[in-house]
């Protein structure tokens, strides 16, 4: 196993560590949902962080190798149908894709005429 090999596994070992020491944690006070928001950020950086780790092993070795099981076939067909699904959408596929609301959240007005206590 060459180094930067050696080097990527630890990372990739570190950055899935540290994900499941920081999501229970993790929340920043200066967004709308205290919550949700920060954890859905700490999920994309990290998923970032290990597609780009994965993605350095891969050039370093010069090899994609893909395992095949039973769970291969039922994986593939999920994602050909959202694909399809995607396709045939509308005009907003963007929405057929990310689904409805937005990133960051809105944070909630009071509406005029709701039962909302103050």
């Amino acid at each position: 196993m060459s180094p930067v090999t050696k080097i990527n596994h630890t990372l990739l070992y570190i950055v899935t560590l540290t994900y499941l020491f920081l999501f229970p944690l993790f929340f920043l006070p200066i967004t709308a949902n205290f919550f949700e928001t920060n954890k859905l950020a700490l999920t994309i950086v990290m998923a970032a962080l290990s597609l780009v780790f994965w993605g350095i092993d891969i050039v370093s070795r010069k090899t994609l190798r893909l395992t095949l099981s039973p769970f291969t076939l039922p994986l593939f067909l999920v994602a050909l149908s959202v694909v399809i699904s995607i396709i045939f959408s509308g005009s907003n596929r963007i929405e057929a894709l990310l689904g409805r609301g937005s990133f960051p959240p809105r944070p909630h007005s009071h509406r005029p005429g709701s039962s909302q206590s103050r």
